[in-house]
């Protein structure tokens, strides 16, 4: 047989069980049911750096916190380091208000409507005005270093520079415990009772960093938490998520040190998270779609100097995903702050800071990719928590001496009693000299000359 005739008959072979398989094939598509074609994935959004910071010619302020007034979302504000700022057409425009000096922490009230602002050496300022105006509540506080502020529905937690204070309605405060340290971050567990999740960064580290009180206000006492805080490390910041229905918890996270960690049991234990491509940066920020517990965005920075970043997770926290563009920290700067609103689409804030110009600014994404809310177990409530209102004891001053109403006499002049009072002085005087000299003599007599 000719290698052609070969060829020919392995064609012919070929073809044949080609066009038995396109049959099968299309036998086996009418047979089986039709499958839904699964839709493409959402693009990553793409952050949008919103107006410059800079008030005349000074240079962009460093940002510590962003935030919005929810009755008017187009009203944002600025916790900057020599202010608050507020803007009133989404951050296109800034314009100084009247706190000025480092503004740490902002938060909304538990009316969604009253601001509060935490500062350093001024205390906390609330504002019911969507922050025209801001009056000052330190009623109680022994320390005037704000430094972290979370809302409960009953209550308004602060983390200061000594301790941690709450207060059910903002006007009075409490202290509740942790006076040996400088809490650097406020989440709330459980608002019946009071459940909180503190973080600290200065002081009396070597006992601890994470603590909870799972009964705050009524005697529960702090926790330290070993598991999620190895080695004592700082506590940069501390997060929790909305509760999904039917959970006796909802998610709590931290980021320190040594990186980011997860509880999904109210603190009790946690583990470690890996970010994507297995980055290293410290964990500075973190936020949680207020409506979904499942999404959650981490920042973090290198200690001021290149290789921050910002990633996102969709699952709780199990995967992450880069989602840094259109940010200055793509090119190496580093994220400081964060906010998640109630909006849909879900909006977030990002407060930046850039190491080469040592300058801060504000970015805001529409997160249309992220997934929709889910149903969430209503919140208690109930009446404001009471607290005991200790004011510092009042410092003591000098009492400035009386005017004298006399006229006024010369420089030159003697009062009327100077001449028998001097006379009366130099007669004491050589007195006493004699009194010395008489003294000393006998001395010498029996002792000796020394």
């Amino acid at each position: 047989m000719s290698g052609a005739a070969a060829t020919g008959r392995r064609r012919g072979v070929g073809g044949w069980a080609v066009l038995g398989l396109l049959l099968a094939g299309l036998a086996g598509a009418l047979g089986a049911p039709a499958r839904a074609a699964r839709p493409p994935a959402a693009p990553l959004p793409r952050w949008t750096p919103l107006g410059s910071l800079a008030q005349g010619r000074a240079p962009a302020p460093v940002v510590w916190a962003v935030a919005a007034w929810p009755p008017d979302p187009q009203v944002l504000f600025a916790a900057t380091s020599r202010g608050l700022l507020r803007s009133t057409d989404g951050g296109a425009h800034w314009a100084p208000t009247a706190l000025t000096g480092p503004v740490l922490a902002l938060a909304v009230g538990p009316d969604r409507h009253t601001l509060f602002a935490g500062t350093q050496r001024r205390g906390v300022w609330r504002s019911v005005d969507g922050g025209l105006t801001w009056a000052a509540d330190n009623q109680g506080l022994l320390t005037r270093d704000v430094r972290a502020i979370a809302v409960a529905p009953d209550a308004i937690v602060l983390g200061t520079a000594a301790g941690v204070y709450v207060s059910g309605t903002g006007q009075g405060w409490g202290l509740e415990g942790l006076g040996q340290l400088s809490i650097s971050s406020i989440a709330i567990i459980g608002d019946r009772p009071l459940s909180v999740l503190a973080g600290a960064d200065g002081g009396a580290l070597a006992q601890g960093a994470l603590y909870r009180d799972l009964a705050v206000t009524t005697g529960g006492g702090w926790q330290v938490i070993a598991q999620g805080d190895p080695g004592a490390v700082p506590v940069w910041t501390v997060a929790a998520g909305p509760r999904a229905q039917g959970q006796p918890f909802p998610p709590l996270y931290e980021g320190n040190f040594h990186g980011l960690y997860r509880s999904a049991d109210g603190g009790a234990t946690w583990e470690q998270l890996t970010l994507a491509a297995g980055v290293t940066w410290d964990v500075t920020c973190l936020t949680v779609d207020p409506a979904n517990p499942k999404v959650l965005y981490a920042g973090g920075d290198n200690g001021g100097s290149s290789g921050g970043g910002l990633q996102r997770s969709v699952d709780g926290g199990s995967t992450w995903t880069p989602l840094q563009i259109g940010l200055p920290t793509a090119a190496g700067g580093d994220v400081v702050g964060l906010t998640a609103l109630p909006t849909r689409p879900l909006t977030v804030l990002a407060a930046y800071f850039e190491p080469g110009p040592r300058t801060g600014g504000v970015a805001r994404i529409l997160d249309r990719s992220a997934p929709g809310p889910v149903p969430l177990q209503p919140a208690a409530g109930g009446a404001p928590v009471t607290v005991t209102v200790v004011s510092p004891p009042p410092t003591p001053r000098p009492t400035p001496p009386r005017a004298d109403r006399r006229p006024a006499r010369s420089a030159l002049a003697l009062p009327d009693w100077g001449l028998p009072m001097g006379a009366a002085a130099i007669l004491v005087l050589v007195f006493g000299i004699a009194l010395g000299v008489r003294r000393r003599r006998a001395r010498l007599e029996v002792e000796g000359p020394p």
